[in-house]
């Protein structure tokens, strides 16, 4: 299991797991409380994904989400 994301917004880490999802790579979200076992040291919503393999199409998916190309999701919110 691999972290390609972090976020300071819960909605953003769901919306980068939509499109990671979307692009048959599977994900989860930690941190979605403070309270969760599964918490990270920062303590941010993170995604990250369950097959190492897939850690290429991650990152690209997570690159044209950053850099603007995808326009799925509102990335103010």
């Amino acid at each position: 299991m691999k972290k390609v994301y972090t976020t300071c917004s819960l909605g953003e880490a769901y919306c980068v797991k939509a499109l990671l999802d979307a692009g048959g790579v599977e994900s989860i979200v930690r941190n979605e409380s403070l309270m969760q076992a599964q918490a990270t040291a920062d303590g941010h919503p993170s995604v990250w994904i369950l097959d190492d393999g897939q850690l290429d199409a991650a990152e690209s998916i997570v690159s044209g989400y950053t850099g603007g190309e995808v326009s799925s999701c509102d990335k103010g919110s």
